[in-house]
């Protein structure tokens, strides 16, 4: 099941924020956490936070308010006492509250795509590349946190690894693989991350502990648990990014390319369409001719001008994988050998 989605971007206000000392700061998720949160959407269509060992119960409130107002959506007064289990339905952003333990209509949305929408960067749920997730995460919408700067709520977390394919120097360097990203997730505190595991329909959008996520794709090593830039030493690590919405600029850049402007209209009217079909489960009918509209669109993109700008290269890789995510559709809708 999913709920229909009312597409909205982002963007990040500074005049008025609140300064960031005055926001829930945190440590870094590991693969030992102990609370084991656990956010469960209850007969009533209510959810609640519960967990083993409740408490941090209260940094866990105060950074779903601060994510809240990374978001734009001013947050609510508690209300009510601070109690393990709790309904945190009215504390949980907008996107949380519609889509928590919600798989899409068909596969393609993942968590890269997760990432980057939560952060403002994609308006549209759809398939995100590996390409694209690192595309944005080096643009100069996301600052990569330093070693000394403590995460927020909302940031993202980039879950690397080194192409194997390349063997290691030695036992304890990597430095020959090429960089790969493995996850993306949305920090909220050491015990509770934000993601869509993978880019099944089944997979739902989640609220949920990091500790399995962390362990299961690798990540054991505490000195790799957040580091800047790359360690030799870590096979697998994880980079944190505070993100910001690039739509404003991307706007001014539309205003001043009216070759820009034509493909960018064409790329959202496609993006809107697919996102439809992907999460509200809209038959799919006319798929392949999207594909061929997409192929042209691409074929134009790698042709003019246009790839030689920052928003027309993130514009082909937006269409790299809406070229993907109508594969995985078209994939779905052919008949099945016996």
């Amino acid at each position: 099941m999913s709920l229909p989605l009312s597409f909205k971007i982002f963007v990040f206000l500074v005049v008025g924020a609140p300064p960031l000392e005055a926001l829930a700061q945190g440590a870094p998720v590991t693969a030992e956490a102990t609370a084991q949160y656990e956010v469960t959407r209850n007969s009533a269509d209510k959810l609640i936070l519960d967990g083993r060992d409740c408490s941090s119960l209260p940094e866990q409130i105060k950074s779903l308010r601060t994510w809240r107002i990374t978001l734009n959506e001013p947050p609510p007064s508690l209300g009510q006492n601070v109690k393990c289990p709790m309904d945190i339905t009215d504390l949980a952003p907008s996107f949380v509250r519609g889509h928590q333990g919600m798989g899409t209509a068909h596969n393609g949305p993942n968590c890269w795509n997760t990432s980057l929408f939560l952060s403002g960067i994609v308006p549209f749920l759809r398939f995100s590349s590996e390409s694209e997730m690192t595309f944005w995460m080096a643009s100069p919408y996301c600052h990569e946190l330093k070693k000394n700067e403590p995460p927020l709520p909302g940031d993202v977390i980039a879950m690397r690894s080194y192409d194997l394919r390349f063997p290691p120097k030695n036992g304890h360097s990597y430095s020959r693989g090429e960089m790969v990203e493995v996850h993306g997730m949305i920090y909220l505190s050491p015990d509770l991350v934000f993601s869509k595991n993978t880019s099944g329909r089944d997979s739902p959008y989640e609220l949920q502990r990091p500790d399995f996520i962390v362990g299961d794709f690798g990540l054991h090593d505490p000195a790799c648990n957040k580091i800047t830039g790359l360690n030799p030493k870590c096979l697998y690590w994880a980079n944190y990014f505070r993100c910001r919405s690039p739509e404003l600029d991307r706007q001014k850049w539309i205003e001043q390319d009216a070759e820009f402007a034509k493909l960018h209209q064409h790329l959202s009217e496609i993006n809107l369409t697919v996102s439809a079909l992907v999460t509200s489960g809209t038959p799919l009918f006319n798929t392949a001719d999207i594909k061929t509209q997409l192929t042209e669109l691409r074929k134009q993109l790698m042709t003019g001008n246009t790839t030689k700008t920052f928003f027309g290269q993130a514009a082909l890789l937006e269409t790299e994988s809406l070229l993907t995510q109508i594969q995985i559709l078209l994939q779905e809708s052919s008949p099945r050998r016996q």
